[in-house]
Formats: C-alpha cells, sequence, structure tokens
C-alpha cells in the first residue's frame, strides 16, 4: 500500500489526507513548479474538501476531496451518480441565469487515465459560499470499492491552465 507523490517541499499534504490517499489506493500527482501554495478554506459537510493549492501566477486553485466507499444500511451513500449531483447542487449556483454543463467520461479513458469505473466532468459557477472564482470544473472519478474522488478546479474565464494539471489525481 505504497503512494506516490510528487510534490515540491512548498506542497505538503495533510496527514489525514495522505491516509485517506492510501487507504482507497489513490495517486496524487501534484505541480513540480514553485507556483502554487497549499490553502486554507473552510470545509463543511454540504461543500466538503480535504486539501486545496493555489496559484495566484495561474489564477487557479485546486480543491481534492475523497469520499470513502461505505458499505451499510443506505446505498445512496454508495451510488456516485448521486452522490455528485447532491454535490454539485450545494456548491453551484442557482440563479436563473447561472449554467451547469456535465460530461460523462467514456470509458477508455475512464480506464486507461484515471484507472476509474465511473466518471463526469462538470463545468459551472460556483455559489460565493463555496469560493469567489466565477467558475468551476469539477471532475468526478469513482473505483467501486474504493472511494469517489472530487476535484475542484477554480478559475476566472477561461484558464489554458486547466489542461496541464488534468490528470492529478488517479486511481491505482
Amino acid at each position: 500500500m505504497c503512494i506516490s507523490l510528487k510534490a515540491n517541499a512548498q506542497i505538503e499534504l495533510p496527514t489525514t489526507f495522505t491516509q485517506k490517499l492510501e487507504q482507497h489506493h489513490i495517486h496524487i500527482a501534484l505541480p513540480l513548479e514553485n507556483k502554487f501554495k497549499t490553502v486554507k478554506i473552510d470545509s463543511s459537510k454540504y461543500m466538503p474538501y480535504d486539501f486545496a493549492i493555489k496559484s495566484q501566477k495561474e489564477k487557479l486553485e485546486m480543491r481534492y476531496y475523497v469520499h470513502p466507499f461505505e458499505v451499510n444500511d443506505s446505498t445512496m451513500n454508495d451510488i456516485p451518480q448521486v452522490q455528485s449531483m447532491l454535490l454539485l447542487t450545494n456548491i453551484a449556483k442557482n440563479e436563473e441565469d447561472a449554467i451547469t454543463a456535465v460530461h460523462r467520461i467514456n470509458q477508455s479513458e475512464l480506464k486507461e487515465t484515471y484507472q476509474a469505473d465511473w466518471g463526469i466532468v462538470a463545468y459551472f459557477q460556483p455559489k460565493t459560499t463555496f469560493s469567489h472564482f466565477t467558475d468551476c470544473k469539477m471532475v468526478v472519478l469513482f473505483k467501486e470499492g474504493q472511494a469517489t474522488a472530487y476535484i475542484f478546479y477554480l478559475f476566472d474565464g477561461y484558464n489554458d491552465a486547466l489542461d496541464q494539471y488534468a490528470f492529478t489525481l488517479t486511481f491505482q
């Protein structure tokens, strides 16, 4: 149960997050550049995250959240489609002019790139209680029996750095 981390000395993962990644066999590849610094943001049940980094130069913030797969009486908790839509509903603006686009990640990319069983990418405007950025790209990856992993890319308008950091989290 080894986790491989690519990070410079300035990015230090919280112990609880490192343990979560190891327990659920998730690999994180953080940016090697000195552009990113860890940030502390209020996390709650409705707007959770485990770890966040931000780059002033890239004008990009990335938040990570891992929801463990749990077998219990409530099957709703273990259905990633429902779970991710509930989370999206909590953090996306619900104003009349707000646009939300959700795309399913194709099976070959899920298996080859992420080693996941299911996944989506959602683009939306986040509520100001979640972020001061105007836009969010949420990637959700699910691996049966392990976890559902969320990556929130927060930015203002088009940001070409999104492609550069597209594959920071994968299952092993």
